[in-house]
């Protein structure tokens, strides 16, 4: 028995959508923005007691006493301050300019990445020359660590 179904062909429109890659300043911008109270947030000191202490006075007492609180916003702070740095090492050194530089993709692109991240203070004052060469200069040693055999066990350290 045979039988015969005939498919028919269906053309279907997709709408244009463009896709916009992550912007590390407009990101930043967004996180500053919302997180505005958190970023310029300051612990009060001597100044702030004094300037207090006229209107009132428990305020400027409570000013000078440790707070759960305070020192959560300290905290929240310090996170906030960290992970900018982070996105902003991220985004200078990128997977794409590494692989484009050392020719490495996969895992040996993620372990040459972990292995020789740039901090934070270089890559503010480095150019992109500067980061290219940190970048070629760091490559030679994986690829000669990569070439090291690790030394042999002595038969007393098993």
């Amino acid at each position: 028995m045979f039988i015969n179904v005939y498919m028919t062909r269906q053309v279907i429109g997709l709408t244009e959508h463009k896709v916009i890659g992550k912007d590390y300043k407009r990101d930043s911008i967004a996180t500053r923005e919302e997180y505005g109270k958190y970023f310029n947030y300051h612990k009060p000191g001597a100044v702030d007691v004094l300037k207090t202490l006229p209107s009132n006075p428990i305020t400027a007492l409570t000013y000078l006493v440790p707070s759960k609180t305070r020192k959560r916003k300290e905290h929240f702070q310090e996170q906030l301050v960290y992970w900018e740095k982070e996105k902003y090492i991220d985004d200078r050194y990128s997977p794409e300019l590494v692989e484009r530089m050392t020719k490495l993709s996969g895992d040996e692109l993620d372990t040459f990445m972990l292995r020789y991240r740039p901090g934070y203070q270089f890559l503010k004052e480095a150019t992109d020359y500067d980061l290219m060469l940190f970048i070629k200069e760091n490559f030679k040693h994986y690829q000669l660590d990569k070439s090291t055999p690790p030394p042999a066990k002595k038969p007393d350290e098993e």
